[in-house]
């Protein structure tokens, strides 16, 4: 019996897309939250509301699930605690082409949330394939913790670098060359030790390449 594949481990960018949440319980009101803070239009969909969910600024009805409710939708997550319910918009969701994730049950969705940590414009992610999600969060808090702070202030200096050299250097070995310059361990090294003036001036030596 051959082994079944591993799943892609991919960022999803629902910056102003709508995404459904079916099921206002904690579960529900947490992905409401994490798909909220990415941006998402959220609309939630639940008979009774946890009120910490009007917290989210999410679109909300108090009702239950219709399959019109995945018109223009790009993810739906079944959250309820009802499995015949999960499986219903599961299935809605397929017949609409529209991702779905389970709440009950991973592995028969499309996608699923891994247990992260973010910090500016770093994220660490963990994702045991089902086998434990408490020992996911456990990894990712580990992993939090060991991080250098100093990796996400890097980044998020490097970012405007990145974009210009980007915009601007059309060959394409020496815009990879000074794109790695921007975060090597030097660059680390000296943000550590001269701060932010002396990673600019650093910066400043990286783009006179651009002469």
């Amino acid at each position: 019996m051959s082994e079944p594949y591993a799943d892609l481990p991919i960022m999803l960018k629902v910056h102003r897309r709508r995404c459904l949440v079916v099921g206002a319980g904690g579960v529900g009101v947490r992905r409401a939250k994490l798909l909220a803070e990415a941006g998402a239009h959220v609309v939630i969909i639940a008979p009774q509301v946890h009120p910490s969910a009007r917290l989210i600024g999410a679109e909300i009805h108090e009702r239950g699930f219709e399959p019109a409710d995945l018109n223009g939708v790009l993810l739906a997550v079944a959250a309820t605690s009802d499995p015949a319910v999960n499986q219903a918009v599961s299935d809605a969701a397929t017949e609409h082409g529209v991702l779905v994730n389970r709440s009950d049950r991973a592995a028969a969705g499309d996608l699923a949330f891994m247990s992260s940590h973010r910090d500016g414009p770093l994220t660490v992610a963990v994702h045991t394939g089902g086998a434990s999600a408490s020992a996911a969060a456990r990894i990712r808090s580990l992993l939090a913790e060991s991080l250098d702070p100093a990796w996400a202030e890097l980044l998020s200096l490097a970012l405007p670098a990145r974009q210009h050299i980007q915009a601007v250097v059309s060959d394409p070995a020496k815009r990879t060359a000074m794109l790695r310059r921007l975060t090597d361990n030097k660059a680390i090294d000296t943000l550590k030790a001269d701060g932010e003036s002396g990673l600019k001036s650093l910066y400043d030596d990286i783009m006179k390449d651009l002469a």
